[in-house]
């Protein structure tokens, strides 16, 4: 999430609608304003925050003055937890997201190998975070998420590596020891070659 928000992008983005505020009204202090900032926060980016670090302070301000509450009071409020599992099962479940299995996971790696050229791992990883909010899952931990590119990648450059080599005169491979049918994997070309 950026760092900095004007004042229209805050009323824009995190102002709490008459709908969010039924899904909020029977939570008190604390759990009120972290909810609440949850619920903005997933809102705008489709995942929730890996630790408070990573919300800005001015949307904390921003939304504990509509819930007329104090802002230092999401301190108190605790990114783990049975409340915390609760409070994003329930915001899961108000914008139908679901969690992403491993059946998932296997779509989402072979969804990327079909449809990205994987070979900058911060674009793989940019274009699976966008697939994941258009089919609704909220992205696995970051672990998982590397697991998941890493096989793209591997795949995608295990197929780019054979449709050379397939590619290659017989006389060429025979020159380079190798065989129509030998694993090119590992002898890795160069990038500056492709």
């Amino acid at each position: 999430m950026k760092g900095n928000w004007t004042t229209d992008e805050l009323i824009e983005f995190f102002t709490i609608t008459p709908k969010d505020f039924e899904l909020i009204a029977n939570k008190p202090g604390p759990t009120r304003l972290g909810f609440s900032v949850l619920l903005k926060y997933f809102k705008q980016e489709a995942r929730f925050p890996l630790n408070k670090s990573e919300i800005p302070q001015e949307i904390v301000k921003y939304i504990a003055k509509q819930l007329k509450t104090d802002p230092l009071i999401f301190r108190k409020y605790e990114l783990q937890g049975r409340t915390y599992i609760y409070h994003r099962a329930q915001i899961r479940g108000y914008f139908n997201f679901s969690e992403t299995s491993v059946e998932d996971a296997n779509e989402l790696s072979e969804w990327l190998f079909k449809h990205v050229p994987c070979y900058d791992r911060e674009k793989v990883k940019l274009s699976a975070l966008k697939r994941l909010r258009h089919i609704k899952l909220v992205p696995p931990t970051n672990d998982r998420m590397d697991r998941i590119i890493s096989s793209a990648i591997k795949r995608y450059e295990n197929n780019l590596f054979s449709t050379i080599q397939n590619s290659l005169p017989s006389e060429t491979l025979l020159l380079m020891g190798k065989t129509k049918h030998s694993v090119v994997n590992r002898h890795r070309i160069p990038k500056y070659m492709i």
